[in-house]
C-alpha cells in the first residue's frame, strides 16, 4: 500500500497511519515522495482541487499502470470536490484501474481539521489523527483488500460513510472475515493464484491453505491475488475467465517461468450447450483455470482436499508441462469433469 502525500501533509498524521496499519494488520505502508500542488490546479474562487486532476497527476508522476499490484492512496491537506461539481465538497473517491475493481483512492483531510464533532468535542491533534487514520484504513480495506461494503458502522468498510457523524462514529476495526493479500509480485519462477472472490468467506481460508500446501509440495513460490473483479457473463465461463486473465494479468504472465491459475466456484458451463468441465489449461500462455463448482462446503476437509488437488493438477499441466493421462486412477485423468472426480486419485510425480 503506497501513501502519496499531495502537498505539504502533516507528519504526525502520516506516522499515525503507519503505526496503526503495522500494529493492527502487520501492513507496511510505503510513503512516496510528496507531489507539489500546481497553482493551476487550485480553483481561484473555492481554493479547492478536484479528485480527477489529482489522480491524473499522481498516475503521471509515478507511472502507475493497469497491472501494478500496489494500491496508491493519495492524501491531501487542501479541500477537494468532484470534477463534475456534483457536490460542493467531499472527502474523496476510489478509482478503477484495469478490470480488477477499485485499486486506488484519493481523499482530503482539510475539513477533518476544521469541522467540529457533532457531540461538541473540540478539535484536537489526536482527533485529527484518528479521523485521517480511519479514513485511510477504510480505503485500504476497500481498494487493497477488496472487502465488500457492509451496513455495520463498527467496521472500516461501513457502507454509508458520507459525513462527519459517520466518520466519527465509525470504529477503527478491520472486517472480521478473512482478508487475503493480492500480491503476485515475485519477478520470476512463481505460480499466481487469482480468485474471483464471489464465494463463501471460508473459501478464502481454504485457498490460502491450499496455496501453502501446494508451495511445499512442488517447491515453487505460490502467491495469491484475490479480487472480486471477474464475473461470468458468457456461455463458457472458462473461456471468458481466460480472456479476462490474459487482459488483466498481462504483466504477471510476461514474467519468466510464471504461471497464472484462475480459481472460481462458478460452473464453467453456463448453458446446457457447453459440456461440463472441471478445468482448462493453456500451457503456451502459462495460464489455467479451475472450478470448484459442486466441490463441497467451504471450510470442510473435503473442500480443502479437492481444492488442493485441483491446483496440483493445474500446476502439473501448465507450470510443469505434464500431459493429461488416460489412466482413470491418476489425478491427471483427462476424463475428470467434477471436483469429486479427483478424490482418491494417484498424485503425479512432477519434474
Amino acid at each position: 500500500v503506497c501513501l502519496v502525500p499531495f502537498g505539504n501533509v502533516r507528519l504526525d498524521v502520516v506516522n499515525a497511519i503507519i503505526e496503526f496499519h503495522k500494529r493492527t494488520k502487520d501492513i507496511d505502508i510505503v510513503v512516496l515522495p510528496s507531489i507539489a500542488i500546481p497553482a493551476t490546479m487550485v480553483d481561484r474562487d473555492s481554493s479547492q482541487i478536484t479528485e480527477e486532476d489529482t489522480y491524473i497527476l499522481t498516475k503521471e508522476t509515478f507511472g502507475i499502470t493497469k497491472t501494478m499490484p500496489s494500491s496508491f492512496i493519495v492524501m491531501a491537506p487542501i479541500d477537494m470536490r468532484p470534477k463534475d461539481n456534483k457536490y460542493g465538497w467531499f472527502f474523496g473517491g476510489r478509482y478503477y484501474r484495469g478490470g480488477l475493481g477499485h485499486q486506488d483512492g484519493i481523499f482530503s483531510y482539510f475539513r477533518m481539521e476544521n469541522v467540529e464533532p457533532y457531540d461538541g468535542r473540540a478539535i484536537t491533534d489526536a482527533l485529527v489523527r484518528e479521523r485521517v487514520t480511519k479514513y485511510f484504513a477504510r480505503y485500504v480495506a476497500l481498494v487493497f483488500f477488496d472487502m465488500p461494503m457492509e451496513q455495520n458502522i463498527n467496521y472500516l468498510n461501513y457502507y454509508e460513510m458520507y459525513g462527519f457523524s459517520d466518520l466519527d462514529e465509525m470504529q477503527p476495526n478491520w472486517p472480521t472475515s478473512y482478508i487475503a493479500p493480492k500480491p503476485c509480485v515475485t519477478i520470476t519462477g512463481s505460480i499466481c493464484l487469482v480468485g474471483d472472490r464471489k464465494w463463501d468467506p471460508k473459501f478464502d481460508e481454504d485457498l490460502r491453505m491450499a496455496a501453502e500446501r501446494l508451495e511445499q509440495a512442488i517447491g515453487v513460490r505460490v502467491e495469491l491475488h484475490m479480487t472480486s473483479g471477474y464475473h461470468p457473463s458468457q456461455d463458457s465461463w472458462s473461456v471468458e475467465f481466460e480472456d479476462d486473465l490474459l487482459r488483466t494479468m498481462a504483466a504477471v504472465l510476461a514474467r519468466p517461468r510464471t504461471t497464472v491459475i484462475g480459481v472460481t466456484d462458478d460452473a464453467f458451463a453456463q448453458v446446457a450447450a457447453v459440456p461440463p468441465h472441471l478445468d482448462r489449461s493453456w500451457p503456451a500462455e502459462h495460464l489455467a483455470v479451475v472450478s470448484m463448482y459442486g466441490g463441497g462446503t467451504p471450510g470442510t476437509s473435503e473442500h480443502q482436499e479437492r481444492l488442493y488437488r485441483l491446483l496440483l493438477r493445474a500446476a502439473a499441466f501448465t507450470h510443469f508441462g505434464v500431459a493429461p493421462s488416460a489412466d482413470a486412477s491418476s489425478l491427471l485423468w483427462d476424463g475428470a469433469l467434477t471436483p469429486a472426480d479427483v478424490d482418491g486419485k494417484t498424485l503425479p510425480k512432477l519434474p
